[in-house]
């Protein structure tokens, strides 16, 4: 292992880079599309804040609208500052954890993180998770530095708290942080509990200046909390059923009590890392088999990740697997640990083979993820660039269409509505449950006999789909199962509708 240390930062550009290309999916036309809006609002208006919470995700939309300055507006910008706090999230990480451990453990971390779908999924689009994960770990590896150190400057501490104040304007998840340094500052862990203080000289500063900036901007100093507030008052749950094994989010529902537990153990974009994190961390934070600093480092990331859990089961409405990104970050460390102890010691073999198994699950969850789930919309798109002519589709669908319409300056061919007599009608069934939210029926705007088939997109069948139903296992999967075995997306198509 010693002769591929000085390779490692290499490789892992490398693992990064397939990684991601492995597991793009771009645009969503979800949180993604607040977030530019609020980015567009900096980008025509300096300084700039909106009516709804995602413009006060600073960190998020300042850098989008400083993007579309320098880029334009377009699918790579929007997704640009995201892929570079991933680098920083992943280049933190390796450096800060081969300091306090050594470079094999930081190299294992950071491919086990680079390499797991709900890192490397996200980093492909415009969340806030890997935002707040960035600036989650750079707050604890810069407290983690300061107690490393004999003598730690006020720098590493002030950074600290700076680092927690930018993750507190990405999201206020970042709770659970500043609990872990309350906890740590109770235990008196390594610092005399004056120096935690300096931690909150980096954090209040930057709280009480945005405040300021509030209260010049919109009267209130309150204002990010109170906008806060009135969104989760006013946000209807997502969460029903939408199939007879995922709901909407794509969970596993079984009951709200065990829910929490069930998205880290059931949902593939966490491939098989819970599994072995869970009893892992359990040995790691009593084991006298580890080094007191790898050990200590274990029950500390433990603490977090547990923190970070609870907050997140109790405190937030949907349960979206990516909420715990910070608690996946913490048990991936854990794991790293864990795995390099037995390369070095007699059950190497053991190693190997859990090091297959995890990474081999990861590409194995990327691979059925649904990575093109605007499949319709984009198929819209490239029969545009193709036929730009006017035409009619659902309004779900219309809707989902306006970025890359607008992009290409075509946001006048396409009108969201019923068909009608003379259309040519693009239809996409991928939009049926959206549809019937928006207290519309789908068989409104399903094609009818005597349409004419102009043009039909179908997406590339999976190897698993095709294997399963040469098999006649195909007929014993729950409908919503198989599709994502097979082909997440159904068929598209442009139909031309008689005059009369």
């Amino acid at each position: 292992m010693k002769s591929l240390a000085r390779f490692y930062p290499l490789l892992l550009i490398v693992i990064t880079i397939a990684s991601l290309w492995f597991a793009w999916v771009g645009w969503l036309d979800s949180d993604d599309k607040r977030h530019v809006v609020e980015g567009i609002g900096w980008y025509e208006q300096f300084p700039y804040v909106g009516p709804l919470h995602p413009s006060l995700r600073h960190p998020i939309v300042f850098p989008l609208g400083m993007s579309f300055r320098l880029f334009g507006i377009n699918e790579f910008s929007v997704i640009l500052p995201n892929l570079l706090y991933y680098a920083g999230l992943l280049a933190v990480t390796y450096v800060f954890l081969a300091r306090f451990t050594n470079r094999h453990i930081a190299f294992i971390a950071t491919a086990l993180i680079t390499t797991t779908p709900i890192f490397v999924i996200q980093a492909t689009v415009v969340f806030s998770d890997i935002t707040e994960a960035f600036f989650v770990a750079l707050s604890f590896w810069l407290f983690m530095e300061a107690t490393r150190i004999e003598r730690p400057t006020l720098w590493l501490l002030l950074g600290a708290g700076a680092a927690a104040a930018m993750g507190w304007f990405t999201r206020e998840t970042v709770g659970a942080l500043i609990l872990l340094f309350g906890v740590l500052f109770l235990a008196g862990y390594k610092l005399p509990r004056a120096r935690y203080w300096i931690m909150a000289g980096g954090f209040l500063p930057l709280v009480a200046l945005e405040a300021l900036f509030m209260w010049s901007m919109t009267g209130s100093p309150i204002y990010r909390y109170t906008t806060m507030l009135f969104s989760r008052e006013n946000f209807n749950k997502k969460g029903e059923l939408a199939g007879d094994v995922f709901n909407r989010i794509g969970n596993v529902s079984v009951n709200p009590v065990v829910d929490p537990v069930v998205v880290l153990f059931a949902n593939h974009e966490f491939g098989l890392l819970f599994f072995f994190a869970l009893p892992v961390a359990l040995w790691a934070c009593f084991s006298k088999a580890l080094p007191a600093n790898e050990r200590a480092l274990a029950r500390i990331l433990s603490i977090l990740a547990v923190l970070w859990f609870l907050l997140v089961a109790l405190g937030m409405i949907n349960l979206h697997p990516r909420y715990f990104t910070v608690t996946a970050y913490a048990a991936a460390i854990i794991l790293a640990i864990w795995l390099y102890r037995l390369l070095v010691g007699p059950r190497r073999l053991l190693a190997v083979a859990v090091i297959v198994v995890l990474f081999g699950a990861n590409l194995t969850a990327i691979y059925l993820d649904n990575r093109n789930p605007l499949f319709g919309e984009r198929s819209l798109r490239a029969y545009l660039e193709e036929n730009p002519v006017a035409l009619r589709t659902d309004p779900v669908t219309q809707r989902r269409t306006e970025f890359f319409l607008t992009i290409d300056g075509r946001e006048d061919l396409v009108a969201g509505g019923l068909p009608e007599p003379g259309d040519l009608y693009f239809y996409n069934p991928n939009r049926a449950i959206e549809i019937r939210r928006s207290d519309l029926d789908p068989r409104d705007y399903a094609p009818k006999p005597g349409w004419e088939l102009v043009w039909q997109a179908e997406e590339d069948r999976r190897l698993t789909g095709i294997v399963l139903e040469a098999l006649g296992l195909n007929r014993h999967l729950p409908q919503g199962l198989w599709r994502r075995l097979d082909a997440p997306n159904l068929p598209v198509a442009v139909y031309r509708i008689p005059a009369s």
